[in-house]
């Protein structure tokens, strides 16, 4: 279940697969830890494969790893696929 703070929506890396495959049409995504980031590897429905890294959060009501869904929806615009 995503987390609400200060206005912002944190996801964990399986809910942002989800998230990801959902809204931006794709047909597969990965997240992988990568260097205190998360790296996100994903090919869209027409083919055209891409990958970023974004920064993994701990939240004081978890203890796993979040990304903030802003990060993930600046990161897809700007590749061009939003």
């Amino acid at each position: 279940m995503p987390h609400k703070l200060r206005g912002s929506y944190y996801l964990d890396r399986s809910e942002v697969v989800d998230y990801m495959l959902a809204a931006f049409d794709l047909k597969w995504c990965m997240t992988r830890w990568a260097s205190s980031m998360v790296n996100l590897t994903f090919e869209t429905s027409t083919g055209k494969r891409g990958t970023f890294k974004a920064p993994g959060y701990v939240l004081s009501a978890s203890r796993t790893i979040h990304l903030s869904k802003i990060d993930v929806d600046l990161q897809m615009k700007l590749l061009g696929l939003q």
